[in-house]
């Protein structure tokens, strides 16, 4: 596996999954301390940190392309680098604060600042973060650039809740703090190295940021396959994220598997999910009939966990879930973005990952309401018949011969022609990217999977 020989861009891409990396320590440990004065106080915590993250994702989306997707990268990792210093400073001077009293106010307002803050600059950073590789390579290199920088990043992730145990024990929550600063800190100087070869944004049309976001919306709903795209995720978040939160927990109570045997259960998907990445980053992706098969699959091992308790089963079950997910999304994502117009890329990333997190918002509740009243199993055959619908609506998007993705930056709409308001501003940098070898990312540059996990920062 290997990334483009662009200067900078491996130094950004280290740099991003140890900021991953630096991230899950810090949720863990904001966790770690919410928990710690009570169930209902970490349910604030999260929620301060949910709310801008799925208020202000098009609003980021919007900044991004207007202001610059590099740029606005480095403003939000300098704004949290300095977060979570001021994070660590507080926790490490709570005492003469007055901090110290278990399930003080000023703790718990802290906490919920310190989320909110996190919430605030993911929201406005991952739109311009999923379509930053975008700028680098496109066509059948798209697929293995996100599948690599998409593998790094669950790696750590599923090292990052045991790292901050580890940490937080010896440095304690403050110094878990100090430690994500310094890989936000990181994260914004290789930023800083790198020049991607394209342009990242345009001049200020003169719209209102609400008749921006509104535009986007139709653009989205006009542009060939665009909409297909997004409902297919929609159906992916809908079914595969909340089977994995939600469904194999209410097995695991239900069959007495006790919580090790759940855990490892559950870990299944992230494993076949690791498998196909890897292919994916070494060989690049599947074509559109394994793209289109991928939620049949998924829905074949909801069915086999719904009907078949054996542990065994359940987790051949949730791996089928996994890799089905992963199959489709390697080649999905990167098409989504190859049929992005170049003046909307942020936006539409905005879309596309708002799609994801709205979606596990509304079914969440319905699908807990179908376990209390009719069991796990029922629910669980619910979701495979939504992953069966979400195959017919994959069939809708173009994946060749449709839209020709080695056009798209060459390209300009009328606007751009006439030399409008929206014409892209000038560049003294090559148009044209000059690749190394073949190629071969919690978000956190572009993952080409549905993770449940999210950023905290």
């Amino acid at each position: 596996m290997s990334l483009p020989r662009v200067p900078g861009f491996r130094r950004w891409v280290a740099a991003q999954t140890l900021s991953t990396l630096g991230g899950s320590v810090s949720f863990f440990a904001l966790g770690w301390s919410a928990t710690g004065i009570g169930g209902g106080t970490a349910g604030l915590v999260l929620t301060a940190g949910s709310v801008p993250l799925a208020g202000l994702m098009l609003v980021g989306g919007v900044t991004a392309d207007r202001w610059g997707i590099r740029r606005l990268m480095i403003a939000c990792d300098v704004g949290m680098a300095v977060v979570m210093a001021l994070a660590a400073g507080v926790l490490a001077l709570r005492v003469p604060l007055g901090l110290d009293r278990h399930g003080s106010a000023g703790l718990v307002l802290a906490l919920c600042a310190i989320s909110f803050l996190s919430g605030t600059s993911e929201a406005m950073r991952r739109p311009a973060s999923g379509v930053f590789p975008r700028l680098f390579v496109d066509g059948e290199e798209l697929p293995r650039v996100l599948a690599t920088i998409g593998l790094w990043s669950q790696v750590v992730r599923i090292a990052g809740p045991a790292v901050g145990g580890v940490l937080v024990g010896a440095v304690g929550v403050g110094g878990a703090f100090a430690i994500d600063a310094l890989t936000f800190g990181l994260c914004a100087m290789a930023l800083s190295w790198v020049l991607p070869p394209r342009p990242d944004r345009l001049e200020d049309d003169g719209e209102s940021m609400w008749r921006a976001v509104a535009s986007s919306v139709r653009a989205a709903r006009r542009t060939p396959g665009v909409p297909a795209a997004l409902f297919s995720v929609v159906g992916l978040a809908a079914s595969v994220l909340v089977l994995v939160m939600l469904a194999v927990p209410a097995f695991g109570h239900a069959r007495h598997w006790g919580p090790t045997r759940t855990g490892v259960v559950s870990a299944c998907w992230t494993v076949g999910g690791i498998l196909v990445t890897a292919r994916v980053a070494r060989r690049g992706a599947y074509g559109r009939t394994v793209m289109c098969l991928g939620p049949t699959l998924g829905a074949a091992g909801a069915v086999l966990l719904a009907v078949a308790s054996a542990v065994w089963t359940s987790m051949l079950g949730v791996a089928m879930v996994g890799v089905g997910a992963t199959l489709t999304t390697t080649r999905l994502v990167p098409v989504f973005l190859d049929l992005t117009p170049p003046s909307m890329m942020a936006r539409f990333q905005a879309l596309l990952q708002l799609a994801q997190t709205s979606a596990v918002l509304v079914v969440m509740p319905a699908f807990g309401a179908v376990v209390g009243r009719a069991g796990p199993a029922t629910a669980t055959l619910l979701l495979g018949g939504v992953l069966l619908a979400t195959t017919v609506v994959l069939l809708r998007v173009p994946v060749s011969g449709d839209h020709d993705p080695a056009t798209a930056f060459g390209t300009v709409d009328a606007r751009l022609a006439d030399g409008g308001p929206g014409r892209r501003e000038s560049v003294d940098r090559p148009a044209e990217l000059v690749l190394g070898p073949r190629v071969g990312h919690p978000d956190e540059g572009v993952e080409a999977t549905v993770d449940p996990e999210q950023r905290t920062g």
